[in-house]
């Protein structure tokens, strides 16, 4: 390889690796490290971030392009899925933050026009960034990601810096709500969402194929480490008595959040239109996939909807439905889903989200991980019907 084509394909891995970085750093990546240290201390923080790091940075390693080709073929429909509920996430925690950030009460009515107004004003951010990524231009977007991601982590460097001296490490003397033996029983959810999850993930299937794929979710991986562990110290325990979301809502710290909830929006958008343009009437069904996201995600953001309760919930489709999807209908050499895999798939979330409601109601995290156990209950006996082996996705 000449000196020319290496230093184009290192450009490349850094661009496409930002890109990963920053189509990942959402919702989840963004706050539950906040949620997690102040229930389980710094132990939670690591049950999320280990397997969050190394199972999404694996993705390029077990994938090639020609399979990352087949699975979304195959799994076009499922793949658009995912970045729909994804795009109704990113806008529940717009709702929620511009709520706590701009109104005035941690329990809204109706008539409570501050919150109202808050959380419209969070919503409408998110869905502003969201529409002007979906439209850029395809040159462009490795490098607006690039700028999303620098954006973030000056942001996060700043508000650490400039921080209230009882916020981050100095907190460290407050005691976490659960014992920090709890997290054995959260690792199995988290473990399955975070090896399996990015299978369907489109923006990642665009990254391993831009992009030379180790060495891409190689810089994914230190990348994205680097925004959640500026996250994990920003987390304001005492925050939580007064506002009810457990961060210190600086001006700075909020508009990186809404960029970052903004470009993961758009980027899942133009993905979705991609893997679903060359189907029968691809296009239209792609746009009513995006609209039917944005009004579900505008719903799920107004303050009757938008809190802690909620925003774990969602977390049984990433914890749960997407990886039962995987391990039933990807897994494997198969073709596209046939109705036993859809059986099973149903069968672990009518029998999984239920113990998950239990243990996000009640904060005993042993019911999650019954939630974890139809997941694998629902694998074996897929393997027993079938009699083939567990490989990987391919």
């Amino acid at each position: 390889m000449s000196a020319r084509a290496a230093s184009r394909s290192g450009g490349a891995a850094i661009l496409w690796g930002l890109f990963a970085a920053s189509s990942w750093a959402w919702c989840i990546g963004l706050f539950l490290p906040v949620v997690l240290r102040r229930l389980m201390g710094w132990p939670g923080f690591a049950a999320f971030a280990i397997p969050n790091v190394l199972g999404c940075a694996a993705f390029g390693f077990v994938l090639d392009r020609r399979r990352s080709r087949r699975l979304v073929r195959d799994h076009r429909g499922a793949m658009a899925l995912f970045g729909a509920v994804t795009i109704a996430y990113q806008l529940l925690l717009a709702g929620w933050t511009g709520r706590i950030a701009i109104g005035d009460g941690l329990t809204p009515a109706l008539g409570d026009a501050g919150a109202w107004a808050g959380a419209g004003i969070g919503l409408l951010a998110v869905f502003v960034v969201g529409l002007a990524v979906a439209m850029a231009r395809d040159r462009a977007i490795a490098w607006i990601a690039a700028a999303a991601w620098g954006f973030s982590a000056i942001a996060l460097a700043a508000a650490w810096w400039i921080r209230p001296p009882a916020v981050g490490l100095d907190a460290a003397a407050f005691a976490p709500e659960l014992a920090p033996t709890e997290v054995w029983w959260l690792l199995p959810t988290l473990l399955l969402g975070f090896l399996l999850c990015p299978y369907l993930d489109l923006t990642f299937h665009r990254a391993l194929r831009r992009g030379p794929r180790r060495p891409t979710f190689a810089i994914f991986g230190v990348t994205f480490a680097a925004l959640i562990v500026l996250v994990a110290l920003l987390a304001d325990p005492a925050a939580f008595e007064a506002t009810g979301i457990g961060m210190t809502l600086l001006p700075i710290l909020l508009a990186q959040l809404w960029v970052q909830l903004g470009f993961t929006s758009g980027a899942h958008a133009r993905e979705i239109a991609r893997a679903l343009q060359r189907r029968r009437g691809g296009p239209s069904r792609a746009r009513w996939t995006i609209v039917a996201a944005v009004i579900a995600g505008a719903m799920l953001g107004t303050p009757l909807l938008a809190d802690e309760a909620n925003y774990l919930r969602m977390l049984g489709w990433y914890g749960l439905v997407f990886p039962a999807y995987v391990m039933v209908a990807m897994v494997g050499l198969r073709r596209p889903p046939d109705a036993t895999a859809w059986w099973l798939v149903g069968g672990a979330a009518l029998v999984g989200l239920p113990l998950m409601e239990v243990g996000i109601s009640g904060r005993t995290f042993d019911w999650t991980a019954g939630g974890a156990a139809a997941v694998l209950v629902a694998a074996l006996n897929d393997v027993g019907l079938r009699g083939r082996p567990i490989r990987v996705p391919a």
